[in-house]
């Protein structure tokens, strides 16, 4: 997937809903346990296995989808960048946000959001 959508930019697998990928990989696997349960019952995939395996490559596949990181690391820093008084999400949101997850340091969101900065410079190599 990350071949065909980084490097090649051909088909977005990831771009609808239903993921064609998850899809016809899951139409292909059902096929396949048809046959097996006609001649060996006891090693076939059960539904809940076949539902397992669905859910998972639906995950996998949205996490290493074009859109997910793309937009998950420009929204990093927004709340915390954008927050002012009058919006108030300082009070309302940041107690529920962890450190972890978002960039609060409004000196570090400094070049990110006005530009004419280079990740090249000491002060972002040396920390």
């Amino acid at each position: 997937m990350a071949q065909s959508e980084a490097v090649w930019g051909t088909t977005y697998l990831t771009i609808v809903s239903l993921f064609f990928n998850v899809t016809f990989t899951l139409l292909v696997l059902v096929g396949l346990n048809a046959l097996t349960k006609q001649f060996a019952p006891k090693v076939a995939l059960k539904q809940e296995e076949l539902l397992t395996i669905y859910v998972m490559l639906c995950l996998g596949s949205s996490v290493a989808g074009n859109n997910f990181l793309e937009n998950l690391v420009l929204s990093l820093g927004h709340a915390f960048w954008f927050a002012t008084p009058e919006n108030e999400w300082s009070e309302l949101f940041f107690r529920f946000v962890p450190d972890w997850l978002a960039v609060k340091d409004k000196i570090a969101l400094h070049g990110f959001y006005e530009g004419q900065s280079s990740i090249y410079t000491i002060k972002h190599i040396v920390v």
